[in-house]
Protein backbone atom coordinates (compact mmCIF):
# COMPACT_ATOMS: atom_id res chain seq x y z
CA UNK A 1 0.00 0.00 0.00
CA UNK A 2 2.85 2.40 0.77
CA UNK A 3 5.47 0.74 -1.45
CA UNK A 4 5.44 3.57 -3.97
CA UNK A 5 8.31 2.27 -6.10
CA UNK A 6 6.94 -1.30 -6.17
CA UNK A 7 10.20 -2.91 -5.06
CA UNK A 8 8.48 -5.02 -2.37
CA UNK A 9 10.42 -3.21 0.35
CA UNK A 10 9.80 -0.07 2.39
CA UNK A 11 12.41 2.66 2.66
CA UNK A 12 12.46 5.39 5.30
CA UNK A 13 10.20 7.76 3.38
CA UNK A 14 7.67 5.02 2.65
CA UNK A 15 7.72 4.03 6.32
CA UNK A 16 7.11 7.64 7.34
CA UNK A 17 4.12 7.85 5.00
CA UNK A 18 2.77 4.55 6.33
CA UNK A 19 3.11 5.72 9.94
CA UNK A 20 1.52 9.07 9.07
CA UNK A 21 -1.43 7.22 7.55
CA UNK A 22 -1.67 4.93 10.59
CA UNK A 23 -1.55 7.79 13.10
CA UNK A 24 -4.14 9.73 11.12
CA UNK A 25 -6.39 6.66 11.05
CA UNK A 26 -6.07 6.41 14.86
CA UNK A 27 -6.77 10.15 15.28
CA UNK A 28 -3.27 10.71 16.63
CA UNK A 29 -1.14 13.74 15.91
CA UNK A 30 1.91 13.22 13.73
CA UNK A 31 4.94 15.45 13.47
CA UNK A 32 7.93 15.06 11.20
CA UNK A 33 10.11 14.39 14.24
CA UNK A 34 7.75 11.65 15.45
CA UNK A 35 7.54 10.06 11.98
CA UNK A 36 11.32 10.12 11.55
CA UNK A 37 11.80 8.51 14.96
CA UNK A 38 9.26 5.78 14.18
CA UNK A 39 10.80 5.05 10.77
CA UNK A 40 14.35 5.07 12.16
CA UNK A 41 13.32 2.67 14.90
CA UNK A 42 11.70 0.26 12.46
CA UNK A 43 14.72 0.44 10.15
CA UNK A 44 16.71 -1.21 12.95
CA UNK A 45 15.13 -4.51 11.87
CA UNK A 46 16.78 -4.22 8.45
CA UNK A 47 18.65 -7.51 8.89
CA UNK A 48 20.51 -7.37 5.57
CA UNK A 49 21.44 -3.65 5.90
CA UNK A 50 20.09 -2.77 2.46
CA UNK A 51 18.28 0.35 3.71
CA UNK A 52 14.84 -1.23 3.32
CA UNK A 53 12.45 -3.20 5.48
CA UNK A 54 11.18 -6.26 3.66
CA UNK A 55 7.99 -8.05 4.62
CA UNK A 56 9.92 -10.94 6.25
CA UNK A 57 11.96 -8.43 8.29
CA UNK A 58 8.80 -6.60 9.38
CA UNK A 59 7.05 -9.87 10.22
CA UNK A 60 10.01 -10.99 12.31
CA UNK A 61 9.89 -7.66 14.16
CA UNK A 62 6.19 -8.10 14.96
CA UNK A 63 6.61 -11.75 15.97
CA UNK A 64 9.50 -10.89 18.30
CA UNK A 65 7.14 -8.78 20.42
CA UNK A 66 6.14 -10.64 23.52
CA UNK A 67 2.51 -11.77 23.19
CA UNK A 68 1.78 -10.65 26.75
CA UNK A 69 2.80 -7.09 25.79
CA UNK A 70 0.26 -6.93 22.99
CA UNK A 71 -3.32 -5.83 23.43
CA UNK A 72 -5.22 -8.65 21.64
CA UNK A 73 -8.32 -6.64 20.79
CA UNK A 74 -6.28 -3.84 19.25
CA UNK A 75 -3.27 -5.68 17.81
CA UNK A 76 -3.57 -5.54 14.05
CA UNK A 77 0.16 -5.22 13.41
CA UNK A 78 -0.25 -1.46 13.31
CA UNK A 79 0.49 1.28 15.82
CA UNK A 80 -0.38 -0.83 18.88
CA UNK A 81 1.98 -3.63 17.89
CA UNK A 82 4.63 -1.17 16.74
CA UNK A 83 4.49 0.79 19.97
CA UNK A 84 4.88 -2.32 22.09
CA UNK A 85 7.45 -4.06 19.88
CA UNK A 86 9.77 -1.11 19.29
CA UNK A 87 11.25 -1.45 22.76
CA UNK A 88 12.40 -5.00 22.08
CA UNK A 89 15.31 -3.99 19.78
CA UNK A 90 17.13 -1.07 21.46
CA UNK A 91 20.56 -2.53 20.74
CA UNK A 92 20.08 -2.66 16.98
Amino acid sequence: MHDYDDNNNLDGLELMKAFDHLLEHNNETSTEKKLVAMADNLLTVDADDDGFVSFPEWLSFIRDAKPKEREPAQDTGGAAAYGKAQHRHPEQ
